[in-house]
């Protein structure tokens, strides 16, 4: 018996010796018939005679620990901090098979080996270490509540997706397989924490048909991504995250508090790690696998890549049909909700697929369900065309969502709708970017699904065309849910209930390369009046798209915000911006400056009325030039460096 306090956690087994568990060499004796000088032997022999099962010691025995305290497994590519190695029956984690088990919530923070060359570390162009590939996978054992830190992988999986939530799928109250993700008492889940200045990829299977996700998150299981500032307090629970700001105070769980009224952006970590995650096709990059409907996933921070091969075009006379985040291919879709609270996230959907949202509609008999895990809920697709973008919520971040070949980008794939669910965006700033095949007569969608509702009360959200590429019932978005009254008639085209769509270009005020930016603050009113929307995250080109209701025609929209500079970190603030009549007038922002009058002019203006003009101030030759002024963030004139000589 040997005690695991007793091993040192900078030893392994093989380099200790009897003494180290407490006697001399004579307390262990030989076992009979065994030829063993080490206490790992010695044990080994010993668990031999007594006929008793090798596994329990074997993850033990065989891991030895760096200086840097990694641990590493005999057999095993990962590199392990946290937890201590066990079996199938103890311990924090174990493997098996090519597959790292994660069998408890103590956080465990995983790597594989950085690239060396020439004794230096390999970077990549980003100054992240590059890590060595390995075909091992990492798999959340059922009903765990998985804690895991990815600290630098290269997973190229050969016969399972890289890291796999298995459904908790007989945890129901009689024992039987859950037909309804509900029915799970205990659902299995992950918060995944993408480390600082690390470099992440995840890639599924590369065989056609595979079926298997980057990460696979199905119905009754629960996935959460992150940067390396954790974004739960010190009850576990997360920060509720509205309109890019922090609504509730919070104490993070590392001791920052967190005021009401708090940007979302100081949420995110200054040098967030970076998680590519890959799929065949057929299955989600991130979600759920073919025939299967995807999972409850939360996006907090971190820059995250999303690919999948069918994207262009037919491949092979396969299609994809998955979206890039959400449900797998022939499913309903996404089961419970899909929420992006921060983050920076571009993600490509497969033909037929949406990026976010659900997969096609359509069910395709050569691809079986008998290909489906077998822990997996059957979707519940009643017939052609019934899958479903589902309720999906943005509050903060950064989103680039592109459609595949015949797919929408921000909801529906092809042959699917939105019908009874409704897509929230409350902030962030959102930039899809749909095919332009045609289905049925129409194009397809830069946002939104066909029987469903899409209400936006906050962010930059582009559509390419607003007439023919946003989908939902009343043909544009909604500033709140006044639709929902009994009786309401959703087709009045100008009900001040409705939103649309507003382009700003802020370009000419920001230098070259400060034009796709953070936002840090942000206060919109109309005619005076501050309004109640929520914070773009980041500015595209210098524009913003804003969703104003109809009823601001002939106002003036005020833009008070600052950004982050990429160069110093800094935050910069903008003078105040008007647009007169902003529905009408298009983009053109006006500021208003001060200035001062060459000496002596003013007097020129005044004189009895003699039917001659006033002398004109020519500004192209005065001498000195006019300066203009403007208000800084704190409404004091400053000398702003321009010349006023047009």
């Amino acid at each position: 018996e040997v005690d695991d306090a007793q091993v040192s956690d900078t030893e392994s087994l093989d380099s200790l010796s009897p003494e180290s568990f407490g006697g001399d060499s004579a307390d262990y004796g030989t076992a009979s018939g065994a030829d063993a000088s080490t206490p790992n032997e010695i044990l080994l022999a010993h668990l031999a005679d007594a006929s008793l099962p090798l596994m329990a010691t074997l993850s033990a025995n065989a891991a030895s620990i760096d200086a840097e305290g990694w641990t590493t497994l005999d057999g095993c590519d990962f590199q392990i901090k946290g937890g201590t190695p066990g079996d199938e029956n103890s311990g924090d984690y174990y493997f098996a098979d090519g597959i790292l088990h994660i069998r408890t919530s103590t956080p465990i923070t995983v790597r594989t080996t950085p690239t060396v060359d020439g004794g230096n570390l390999v970077l990549d162009s980003e100054g992240r270490p590059v890590p060595t590939h390995t075909s091992n996978t990492i798999q959340i054992d059922p009903g765990v509540k998985g804690e895991l830190t990815l600290a630098g992988v290269d997973i190229e999986a050969q016969s399972a997706p890289p890291i796999n939530l298995v459904t908790n799928k007989y945890d129901t109250a009689d024992g039987s397989a859950a037909t309804d993700g509900s029915q799970i008492l205990h659902p299995t889940s992950l918060y995944l924490t993408i480390a600082d200045g690390t470099n992440n990829i995840l890639i599924a299977p590369p065989v056609r048909g595979s079926n298997h996700p980057g990460i696979r998150c199905g119905e009754g299981s629960e996935l959460t991504i992150d940067d390396a500032l954790d974004n739960r307090g010190t009850d576990g629970t997360c920060a509720a995250v509205v309109g890019s700001k922090v609504v509730e105070p919070i104490t993070l769980k590392d001791g920052t508090f967190i005021p009401a009224g708090t940007s979302s952006s100081r949420l995110d970590s200054p040098n967030p790690g970076r998680l590519y995650a890959f799929s065949e096709g057929e299955a989600a990059a991130i979600g759920s696998e073919a025939y299967e409907d995807g999972g409850t996933l939360t996006f907090n921070g971190g820059s995250i890549e999303v690919d999948i091969k069918d994207s262009g075009l037919w491949y092979n006379g396969a299609w994809g049909a998955s979206a890039g985040i959400g449900g797998g291919a022939y499913a309903k879709g996404t089961s419970t909700a899909l929420t992006i609270n921060g983050g920076n996230l571009d993600v490509q959907g497969s033909v037929h697929g949406a990026a976010i949202g659900c997969g096609s509609g359509f069910t395709r008999s050569p691809i079986q369900p008998t290909r489906r895990a077998t822990d997996a809920i059957p979707s519940r697709k009643s017939a052609f065309g019934a899958a479903v973008a589902g309720d999906i919520f943005v509050n903060g971040g950064f989103v680039r969502a592109t459609g595949g070949f015949h797919g929408g980008a921000f909801g529906y794939g092809c042959q699917a709708s939105n019908t009874g669910h409704t897509m929230t965006i409350t902030g962030g700033t959102i930039l899809p970017t749909s095919s332009n095949e045609f289905f049925n007569g129409s194009v397809f969608s830069d946002i939104g699904g066909a029987g469903g509702y899409v209400v936006i009360t906050g962010g930059s959200i582009y559509c390419s065309n607003p007439t023919t590429k946003f989908q939902g019932i009343g043909g544009t978005a909604w500033s709140n849910h006044a639709y929902e009254a009994e009786g309401y008639n959703v087709n009045d085209p100008n009900d001040s209930n409705k939103v649309e769509m507003i382009t700003i270009d802020l370009a000419a005020e920001l230098p070259e390369g400060q034009r796709t930016v953070p936002i840090t603050k942000w206060e919109l009113s109309v005619d005076g009046v501050p309004q109640d929307y929520g914070a773009p995250s980041y500015l595209d080109e210098g524009k913003l798209y804003l969703w104003l209701p109809k009823g601001v025609r002939g106002s003036t929209v005020k833009v008070d915000m600052a950004y982050r500079d990429p160069a110093t970190g800094e935050e910069r603030a903008i003078a105040p911006l008007f647009v007169e009549d902003a529905i009408n007038s298009g983009i053109e922002l006006k500021r208003y400056v001060a200035f001062d009058l060459p000496e002596g002019y003013e007097q020129s203006l005044r004189k009895y009325y003699d039917g001659t003009p006033l002398d004109a101030l020519n500004l192209e030759t005065l001498d000195p030039p006019l300066v203009a002024m403007m208000p800084n963030a704190d409404g004091e004139l400053i000398d702003d460096g321009r010349v006023l000589n047009e």
